[in-house]
């Protein structure tokens, strides 16, 4: 097998440069995102992995940060591929590598209740609804206010002027 072509997870990351220029200017935030609620996560046990783990998890992060991989289920279909490559015949080595990069990403907890959530926006859309009322109200008020700012600013219509003068 050639070297370059495993590494790509058998052509999983071949795009096109055009789209991954785009992607990296225009998207900075899904890969904020899959750096927030998926890698950061990975990046922060990779200590405690075996080699070909912590390889993986490297290569991965820098293919996000290039723009190869543009979404958490990219990342994780190229880490099985990878792995699968890697590990040959370690059965047991790829099966806890599996469970850990395919596994629930970190859990978001809200500091009240406790409730779990696997995405940190809805985390906090939970306790901005549920537990912060005070939050609510700064909205509907927020929302008045731009309304009658809108009236106050509407233009005048010509007849008005004219009667004016």
């Amino acid at each position: 097998m050639d070297f370059w072509y495993g590494l790509s997870g058998h052509g999983m990351i071949t795009k096109d440069p055009e789209s991954v220029s785009n992607w990296n200017l225009e998207c900075l935030r899904k890969k904020a995102r899959i750096h927030g609620e998926y890698l950061r996560h990975l990046m922060t046990e990779k200590d405690t992995k075996d080699v070909p783990s912590r390889g993986i998890i490297s290569v991965v992060e820098t293919f996000v940060e290039m723009g190869y991989l543009q979404s958490i289920e990219e990342a994780k279909n190229y880490m099985k591929k990878i792995g699968q490559s890697l590990f040959g015949s370690k059965i047991q080595a790829y099966a806890e590598f599996l469970l850990w990069v395919t596994g629930p990403i970190m859990p978001f907890v809200c500091r009240t209740c406790k409730r779990e959530f696997d995405r940190k926006w809805n985390m906090e859309r939970h306790y901005d609804t549920v537990h912060n009322k005070k939050g609510q109200k700064g909205q509907k008020e927020g929302s008045r206010k731009r309304r009658k700012m809108d009236e106050t600013c509407a233009p005048t219509p010509v007849s008005m002027i004219i009667k004016d003068e």
